[in-house]
């Protein structure tokens, strides 16, 4: 859990957005969580990183205790907005360490659009470059109306919860015990409005080649949601990448393998700050 002490809120873009901060005069890491979680699933990764970087954490947009704002989709655009508006709140100048798993990495591709100088370099976790296919949109879609109609996040915990660990893992244990719990507190909304803006993705292959800064893409190599290749396709476009692949490790590697994933991240930070 993070503590009580690291949470605020600010109203960003007429939405009251929450966030943790761990404060200090260290680099800046933005840390973007995936879809039908919240900023709770970094906990792994605070007290680690944050001995060499100063973390924000958001709720995006409708997910956590943020609000929702107006109906709709939730665009990979409109979090991005959001994320830009809360580090100019937070007075935060500097270009920053991004860090998104899953959707907080797609929402990395609207981030690099937008203002690619507030952007030092990236961890790009769980995630993917392509868009969706045809497929996959009615999957979102039908997902979206369950949970409209049932008025919980439960269609999410049904269809996508049990693939979120790896294979390996069993449901019961821990780990995907502590994602039920932040999945069942995630709003009909947040499910709804997310799946239909994560299915409005454009394909963002074709500009990974422009991306001129680090990147460090980690994947599971058991992810069930987005496998290893779409993390080999993207190290192989950019052209500042390095790649890690965690064994035994499904979509969830930061909560999979924290201690793996942690390690990874830090020796990339301190290579980059030596060169």
């Amino acid at each position: 859990m993070l503590s009580s002490q690291q949470m605020h809120s600010a109203t960003i873009n007429g939405v009251r957005i929450a966030y943790s901060d761990t404060g200090g005069d260290r680099p800046v890491a933005l840390l973007v969580h995936g879809f039908a979680l919240d900023r709770r699933m970094w906990a792994p990764q605070i007290e680690p990183l944050a001995k060499e970087l100063r973390l924000i954490l958001p709720d995006l947009r409708g997910f956590g205790l943020s609000e929702p704002g107006p109906a709709g989709p939730l665009t990979m655009g409109q979090h991005a907005d959001d994320l830009l508006a809360l580090l100019d709140y937070l007075g935060i100048s500097e270009a920053v360490l991004y860090v998104g798993l899953s959707m907080g990495g797609y929402t990395a591709f609207e981030f690099w659009k937008r203002q690619p100088a507030r952007a030092r370099a990236m961890v790009l976790a769980g995630t993917k470059a392509t868009h969706d296919d045809a497929v996959r949109r009615e999957y979102r879609e039908v997902m979206a109306r369950d949970a409209e109609m049932v008025g919980s996040s439960a269609p999410a915990l049904e269809l996508m919860w049990p693939l979120l660990c790896s294979p390996s893992r069993p449901l019961h244990s821990e780990i995907p015990q502590k994602l039920r719990v932040i999945m069942e507190d995630q709003s009909a909304r947040a499910i709804a409005d997310g799946q239909r803006g994560m299915a409005q993705r454009e394909d963002s292959v074709p500009m990974l080649s422009g991306i001129d800064i680090p990147v460090l893409v980690i994947g599971g190599m058991d992810d069930l949601l987005t496998p290893p290749d779409e993390s080999r396709l993207m190290a192989s476009k950019l052209p500042c990448a390095t790649l890690h692949l965690i064994p035994n490790a499904g979509h969830m590697s930061n909560m999979e393998a924290p201690e793996e994933f942690n390690r990874s991240v830090l020796e990339w930070v301190a290579e980059l700050g030596a060169k």
